[in-house]
């Protein structure tokens, strides 16, 4: 019963003492900046909580409408630049390939042109020409001088006609002449390109004059002529007359 009251008294002591202490400031923990702008924007808003949720609501619908944006399929404009762009590409390759068998097919070609030309006879190539020389088949070209000279007096010709030239015949082209000796042959051309032949030799003592044939032959002094040619024998016999 004692011991009840010594407690009480110093309950009572406890009590006293602490009323008369100085109060203890308390302590506050700092708050993230963060945190605390977001308090003093809620602070200072006249909006309600609900209005700044709303805020931020419209916030994300924009970024989420802009990757939506990114994300939505090509224009109308850049698919027609796409398609035109393959076909040109298309348009091209055709080209290059319509090139391609072109070519094949030219080669082609010019490789059986050539096997045709070389299973083909070569045809000869046709012969030049003979020159009025060959066709007279004289083998040297002479003059009035020389012709005499052979002669021993001047040569005889066609009266009315022009000598194309003169010329050395050998004896053996002239039927009935000496074959051992050159004739003399004055060559005419007639309006037709014919050559007409004036065949003249000196005869040796005691030659005798070759058998008159088709053509005409004769002799005059001493010397023997016999007209030959490209023509007919009539035209020759008409001719005959016209030697002087």
């Amino acid at each position: 019963e004692e011991a009840a009251p010594a407690a009480d008294t110093d309950t009572a002591l406890l009590a006293e003492a602490k009323r008369d202490a100085p109060p203890v400031p308390r302590r506050v923990a700092p708050r993230p900046p963060a945190a605390a702008k977001a308090a003093a924007a809620d602070l200072e808003s006249p909006e309600s909580p609900a209005t700044g949720a709303a805020v931020r609501t419209a916030a994300n619908f924009e970024d989420s409408s802009e990757d939506t944006a990114d994300q939505t399929p090509p224009s109308a404009q850049h698919q027609a630049d796409v398609r035109s762009e393959a076909a040109r590409a298309l348009r091209e390759l055709d080209r290059e390939r319509q090139m391609d068998r072109a070519a094949s097919a030219t080669a082609a070609l010019d490789s059986a042109r050539r096997r045709e030309a070389l299973a083909r006879p070569s045809t000869p190539a046709p012969p030049a020409p003979r020159t009025p020389e060959q066709r007279a088949q004289t083998y040297l070209r002479i003059g009035l001088d020389e012709a005499a000279k052979q002669l021993g007096r001047p040569v005889h010709v066609i009266e009315g006609m022009s000598p194309l030239f003169m010329g050395l015949a050998q004896g053996k082209v002239s039927p009935g002449a000496d074959p051992s000796r050159p004739v003399v042959r004055v060559v005419y051309q007639d309006s037709q390109g014919r050559l007409i032949f004036l065949d003249q030799q000196r005869l040796r003592p005691g030659q005798v004059a070759g058998a008159q044939g088709t053509e005409p032959r004769w002799t005059h002094g001493e010397i023997s002529l016999r007209l030959s040619g490209e023509v007919g024998a009539d035209i020759l016999r008409n001719l005959r007359s016209r030697v002087r």
